[in-house]
């Protein structure tokens, strides 16, 4: 994505800042360099949008950062470092043929069985996204965002049209529904929810295919599904990487999350805690 954010946790003694999805050059400039300073943020932690195609090593990067004095230190990423990003320049037909039979079916099922999918940025269809991702929170058991945290996200984005909530419906009913972030070129997948009730009407399939087709319609140029679990398993991560099975191309793999420390001493104590807990979250479960 082709914005700079920084996020600071101003609740707590020590503030650290974090930078998701842009490019490394961006970054490089001392305005942002500045501000981290005179906001005493210990820490930056970055989740580049670049490719590995571009730097064939991490020394690539922390040389960039060598003019400032700046230390670099690989990290863990927020963010996952796949994702599939569907290139929306090719034709409809291409679009179909680069998918995975099972899922060209899939999409003919739900449109025989009447799943209908609308994309709009009203309040109701807000309030049924909402209702779906807060379902799909609970029956999965995951730690979502708040919905007091989403509602102030989508309203945020009403004022300059850059959110849009796609819903695929049967006989009225919401089944699936996903939050969508407009960026560039770029239409984002942000947030989804379903519900257990007709599954067997495979909405997703219909819902995704219709978001495709709407955003080539509307002159993006790609479609970001923003994320893809190693875990070979996740059901989700199958389903996007059924998109594009025939042209592996769309799949990339960013640059490893790096953090730019301001105060040595605070970020080792910081990481130190941070690595305590994920040993302690590990062993409960």
């Amino acid at each position: 994505m082709g914005y700079i954010f920084i996020s600071k946790n101003s609740t707590s003694i020590v503030t650290i800042g974090y930078l998701p999805r842009v490019k490394i050059d961006n970054i490089l400039n001392e305005d942002l360099i500045k501000y981290c300073k005179n906001n005493k943020i210990a820490y930056l932690r970055v989740d580049p949008i670049d490719s590995k195609n571009k730097y064939s090593n991490f020394k690539e990067i922390t040389n960039k950062f060598k003019h400032y004095g700046l230390n670099i230190k690989k990290s863990e990423p927020i963010q996952l470092p796949k994702t599939v990003i569907i290139n929306l320049e090719k034709s409809e037909n291409d679009l179909l043929k680069q998918m995975k039979h099972k899922h060209r079916y899939n999409i003919k099922l739900a449109e025989k069985k009447g799943v209908q999918v609308k994309i709009a940025e009203s309040e109701k269809a807000f309030n049924e996204f909402l209702n779906l991702y807060q379902e799909t929170v609970k029956r999965q058991k995951y730690t979502g965002r708040s919905s007091d945290y989403i509602s102030k996200l989508y309203f945020l984005g009403l004022k300059n049209n850059s959110v849009k909530i796609a819903t695929a419906y049967y006989k009225s009913k919401p089944l699936a529904s996903w939050f969508l972030l407009l960026d560039g070129d770029y239409v984002n997948y942000l947030y989804g929810g379903s519900s257990e009730e007709h599954r067997n009407l495979m909405p997703a399939y219909k819902l995704l295919w219709e978001c495709i087709l709407w955003a080539k319609n509307k002159g993006f140029k790609y479609f970001d599904l923003y994320g893809l679990k190693n875990d070979e398993h996740s059901g989700f991560t199958r389903f996007k990487l059924g998109f594009v099975e025939k042209d592996n191309s769309q799949i990339i793999e960013y640059v490893d999350t790096f953090d730019i420390v301001f105060n040595r001493k605070i970020y080792t104590l910081l990481r130190i805690m941070e690595n305590i807990r994920k040993f302690v979250l590990f062993k409960i479960k």
